[in-house]
């Protein structure tokens, strides 16, 4: 255990330094969100137990449980919402999030972002003003280091608002597994598979309803920068910050209540809302099978669903050019930038509802093949054998499959870099 613990760890340092700048993206989004979702998983589950400790002492009903658990996770996204308007600052607009300042670049450094004064910079030296790269003499090491320039403000809010958008929606998504869990367990509702997916359904509606609402604040937002003619930039980052988390969150219900209907069609037994069997049901071959299988196809209507979202996409910039076209006949042949300028930014950071539900699905069935895997390596490691030396739901067997489970992960996120590079640099690529 140790030696594969030391081992995992010597991986990842790997990864995270490779010779490709796609991989080491990926391999620091993934650590990233890992954490996130360790962190979202121990306050979650410590607030959550509270909440069923006290619906089990004050006598509580099933159905009652569901509207906590649906209150428990509007709490989050509340929460996100004033979080993410706390640190971007949407009730205070005296500090400038578009100034640009010099920065260091070097991120060996301990002051790497560090703000550089303007005299130290050699392309403002020089006369070079509209310069965004050059370096700066440190006096304290005697060398020239790199320096960028960049709107620090907005960057270091954007990455605030990143990591607390993303802790709460974990939290909120797993606040919404658990309503759409507990509605599963009621008793119009756990018969069958068919009717344990009804429940999913209506956790989706009611998360677009409360989305909607946040949906409506959001462009009040936008309304109010528009109507005291400021450029928005706080309303357009807590959009595109609570959208993403949003769609996540949903992505997370949805995933995972789906699964458990898979299961319950594939196993015959409704597993419980954290995804076990009790009592224990014997492994088949088929059973492994069917889980292996399940997770193959939702990757195959991930993939389709990416392929909508682009056909989506098209459809709408060329309504868009038309609409131009037609309204701007003298401006047809160079006015579809022009256009977009003119119109503002508003047009360009919307996304319609089509290209939400889709990012939305998309992302859901992407979840929902990496579950069936999950479940999959479980069925495999009980049907070795393996599970009469280490319990898979042991503490060692856990953190044996997410070793080995991660490992597998980044191999084959490594290959298909490797895939899309040679597709890329081949003879009539497209980029």
């Amino acid at each position: 255990m140790l030696l594969g613990g030391v081992t995992f760890v010597m991986f990842l340092f790997q990864l995270v330094n490779v010779n490709d700048d796609d991989v080491r993206r990926y391999a620091w989004k993934v650590v990233s969100n890992t954490i996130s979702i360790f962190m979202a998983v121990l306050f979650f589950q410590g607030n959550n137990q509270m909440l069923e400790m006290k619906a089990k002492e004050w006598g509580w009903s099933p159905a009652v449980m569901v509207l906590l658990e649906f209150i428990h996770c509007s709490f989050y996204v509340i929460s996100m919402f004033a979080m993410v308007g706390y640190v971007t600052g949407v009730w205070e607009e005296n500090v400038d999030l578009g100034k640009m300042e010099w920065v260091y670049a070097d991120a060996m450094l301990c002051n790497f972002e560090e703000v550089v004064p303007e005299q130290k910079v050699r392309a403002v030296k020089q006369g070079v003003m509209d310069a965004t790269k050059s370096v700066a003499l440190d006096e304290q090491y005697g060398m020239e280091i790199a320096v960028v320039k960049k709107a620090v403000e907005h960057d270091k809010r954007w990455r605030q608002n990143k990591a607390w958008s993303t802790l709460l929606a974990h939290m909120g998504g797993f606040a919404a597994i658990s309503a759409g869990g507990a509605m599963q367990h009621l008793e119009t509702f756990k018969s069958n598979p068919l009717l344990a997916f009804l429940p999913v359904v209506i956790t989706t509606i009611v998360l677009f309803v409360l989305f909607q609402m946040t949906g409506i604040l959001r462009a009040k937002l936008k309304a109010d920068a528009k109507r005291t003619g400021r450029p928005g930039k706080r309303a357009i980052m807590v959009h595109e910050i609570i959208s993403e988390a949003e769609n996540d969150i949903l992505a997370l219900a949805i995933s995972f209540n789906l699964i458990q209907v898979a299961r319950f069609a594939i196993e015959g037994q409704l597993p419980d809302i954290e995804g076990r069997q009790e009592p224990p049901i014997p492994v088949t071959l088929t059973r492994v099978f069917l889980m292996f299988g399940c997770s193959l196809a939702f990757v195959g209507l991930s993939i389709g669903m990416a392929g909508v979202r682009t056909k989506i996409v098209e459809s709408a910039e060329k309504a868009k050019e038309a609409a131009h076209a037609k309204s701007h006949p003298g401006e047809a042949h160079h006015g579809a930038a022009h256009g977009e300028a003119k119109e503002g930014e508003e047009a360009e950071e919307d996304e319609s509802m089509a290209e939400r539900l889709t990012d939305i699905i998309m992302n859901a069935f992407a979840m929902c093949s990496a579950w069936c895997t999950l479940f999959g390596a479980r069925a495999v490691w009980m049907f070795s054998g393996m599970n009469n030396t280490i319990e898979v739901t042991s503490i060692d067997g856990r953190i044996l499959l997410a070793i080995m489970l991660s490992i597998g992960s980044f191999v084959v996120v490594y290959y298909l870099d490797k895939v899309d590079d040679a597709m890329r640099e081949s003879p009539g690529a497209v980029n």
